[in-house]
């Protein structure tokens, strides 16, 4: 395995994201710098103010999902899952269901966290034309599953990130499209978690992973 190639596909992946809000803050910097009349230059703040918040939710999110996440423990609180999870969407057509059974005083392990944040991500960019995307976890006798379920008209998972997540893709075969599917699966991997991709009922998208060793 190519460590730094795989890094390289995230980061490239992480600047993609960022452009667009980072760019939008120089863009409202430079009407601030020029325009003198108040209306516009009120519209500009509020374009600052709406793309440092985006800036800030994807930096969230990218932090706990491919970083080293919070602190120093093990584990991460539902609050700081569910905080970066609503950086990923901020903006977007595409909303996050938040389950009320999912409280923010629950812990995580920092593995599952970043699993699940992954899986949220990919559900979401499977809604083109908007949706919603709902986290699950689930503790039963011997088993703790996790999962985001993907619910929008024509929601669609290209067929090489399914493959990448289910370990169908080499580590030389990686490319930009398919790096994140393919470390969501060697995260995966690393605990003995096993991956399915739900892709058979319209409109409805489910990616999940089964531990057998969080129960």
């Amino acid at each position: 395995m190519d460590e730094i190639k795989i890094a390289s596909l995230l980061c490239s992946r992480l600047c993609h994201d960022l452009v667009s809000p980072i760019g939008a803050l120089n863009n409202g910097v430079e009407v601030l710098e020029d325009e003198t009349s108040a209306s516009v230059r009120k519209e500009a703040i509020a374009l600052l103010s709406e793309s440092a918040r985006a800036a800030i939710g994807k930096l969230l999110f990218f932090r706990v999902a491919f970083g080293a996440a919070t602190g120093f423990g093990s584990e991460i609180t539902m609050s700081e899952v569910k905080q970066a999870a609503e950086g990923v969407f901020s903006h977007s057509r595409v909303k996050l269901d938040w389950p009320q059974d999912l409280t923010i005083d629950q812990m995580l392990p920092k593995t599952v966290a970043k699993l699940l944040l992954n899986f949220i991500m990919m559900a979401g960019e499977s809604l083109m034309k908007g949706g919603t995307v709902r986290p699950v976890i689930e503790r039963g006798t011997g088993e703790f599953r996790i999962a985001a379920l993907a619910k929008g008209a024509g929601a669609t998972l290209h067929d090489s990130l399914v493959s990448a997540l289910r370990g169908g893709v080499n580590a030389e075969e990686v490319e930009v499209r398919t790096a994140q599917p393919w470390y969501a699966h060697r995260i995966a991997a690393n605990v003995g978690a096993t991956i399915d991709v739900m892709v058979d009922q319209p409109d409805i998208i489910e990616i999940s992973a089964k531990f057998k060793n969080l129960a």
